[in-house]
């Protein structure tokens, strides 16, 4: 069993991928669960698993709910909500977008947005479409005429930043096939694996902290699995931000 270099905690030992509990303290990451439901003006998310977290935000797959479905502004589809940490510059991102001519090619739009008040500060909520790494669809069969079309959605996408004065991060991969699987279907094949915290005596701000760690899930895997290739449309974008600012993808290949 592992031990924090704060002494009230201890926790089994945790995967590599995991991000540190340290994280989770005033102006730091909110305490996500699986089930939490977040609700914005637009719509109602549920979160249904982890995707990724870095440096300044972690990244949650929802789906919207049809709870107030008479007033969302969202189709029901499955989302990423990326937090930010309540100290990360999240303005950033969000400036980057309005910077961008709404006819964005190649280049992922933010769906909705919202703020989120919790124990460790104030957090910007994004919510973008699901996407996977560019690298992680390598071992998806492809057809010539599908790399020909992902390499020239990556090059329209970064050029189009690049016009619109704008440097790109990592790119990203859509699954708008992802719609067509339940969550049972994810949730069956992404079984949580969580990682519990736990106090050795009482912590002081208790609420700060989740009851558990989860691994993140990568989404290119369960197609992998199931033999299927990424579906080839004409949506394909590149990842724009400053390493140190919240944002990470911007740009998204849509598929191949």
């Amino acid at each position: 069993m592992s031990e924090l270099s704060d002494p009230l905690l201890h926790w089994p030992g945790l995967p590599h991928e995991t991000e540190e509990i340290e994280r989770y303290t005033l102006g730091g990451f909110h305490p996500v669960h699986l089930g939490n439901v977040f609700r914005s003006e637009s719509a109602v998310y549920r979160v249904l698993h982890k995707l990724e977290w870095g440096s300044f935000a972690s990244v949650w797959l929802a789906r919207t709910l049809p709870e107030g479905a008479e007033k969302s502004q969202l189709p029901s589809r499955y989302v990423a909500l990326k937090i930010c940490a309540a100290n990360a510059d999240s303005d950033h991102e969000i400036n980057v977008h309005r910077r961008l001519p709404s006819e964005s090619l190649h280049v992922v739009n933010l769906l909705d947005g919202f703020s989120l008040h919790g124990p460790n500060g104030t957090h910007t909520v994004l919510v973008y479409r699901v996407l996977a790494c560019l690298p992680s669809v390598s071992s998806f069969k492809h057809t010539l005429d599908e790399r020909r079309s992902l390499c020239h959605q990556v090059v329209q996408g970064v050029a189009f930043l690049h016009r619109n004065g704008v440097i790109h991060g990592d790119m990203g991969v859509s699954l708008p096939m992802l719609e067509e699987h339940s969550e049972l279907d994810l949730l069956e094949d992404f079984q949580p694996d969580p990682h519990v915290v736990l106090h050795c005596k009482p912590h002081p701000s208790p609420k700060s902290l989740p009851t558990y760690l989860l691994s993140p899930i990568d989404l290119a895997d369960y197609f992998t699995s199931r033999g299927r290739p990424s579906p080839h449309d004409e949506y394909c974008c590149p990842s724009v931000t400053k390493e140190e600012t919240c944002a990470e993808n911007l740009v998204v290949v849509d598929n191949c």
